[in-house]
């Protein structure tokens, strides 16, 4: 055991070679695996954009593109415009 984590199953140590992953974990305690995500007031639109144009095999430069449109939606729809 390591840290309260039972290193012997196969399971961890096939998780261990796996790709970086998100999860969701809300105040019932229900767990969901996701893509992407976005918290906070703004959240509404920049989920919009994601579920629009996210794609898994998306490079760094298209992943990068997508966060500014996500801004840029926000400077312009956002209640408190900002610079």
């Amino acid at each position: 055991r390591e840290g309260g984590v039972d290193t012997t199953s196969v399971d961890l140590q096939q998780q261990r070679r796996q790709e970086p992953r998100l999860f969701w974990l809300d105040q019932t305690g229900a767990l969901q695996k996701l893509q992407y995500g976005a918290h906070g007031y703004a959240s509404n639109f920049c989920l919009s954009i994601l579920d629009q144009n996210f794609r898994p095999n998306m490079n760094e430069k298209e992943a990068v593109e997508l966060v500014r449109s996500c801004f840029e939606q926000l400077r312009v729809r956002y209640i408190l415009n900002s610079p």
